[in-house]
């Protein structure tokens, strides 16, 4: 089942993840725990698949009304390679990006969180 999420089956898992309320905050959280990042007060979550990226933003609003923008593509196309945190990665596919609105965050973080000490503090700087 974890294999056909990460090719990209989601749609076999939205019943799953749907389900109430706190399964989608717990997916969400995972997913903003992997991809996501949190820095004086601001969310954002990056990932090159573009329509996991929309279902995301669609579960933000859908479930907890709070607002994201994007995705939007940026860096160098695929085939080329970036640099993160000092180490160069081949670029396989676009690299996009959603941000939860500044005015969000904060219901972002009573209601989902994350599960990483860091990022949460971060968040509330």
């Amino acid at each position: 089942m974890l294999y056909e999420f990460l090719r990209g089956y989601t749609n076999h898992f939205r019943p799953f993840i749907e389900h109430c309320k706190s399964c989608t905050g717990a997916f969400l959280r995972g997913f903003f725990d992997g991809e996501g990042s949190s820095s004086r007060g601001y969310v954002t979550a990056y990932n090159g698949d573009l329509q996991l990226l929309r279902y995301v933003r669609l579960l933000l609003q859908k479930t907890f009304a709070i607002r994201s923008t994007g995705p939007h593509i940026r860096g160098p196309p695929p085939g080329g390679s970036i640099m993160i945190k000092g180490k160069f990665y081949r670029i396989n596919r676009p690299r996009a990006h959603i941000y939860i609105c500044r005015q969000d965050t904060t219901k972002f973080a009573e209601t989902i969180g994350f599960s990483i000490l860091r990022k949460q503090r971060n968040l509330a700087i």
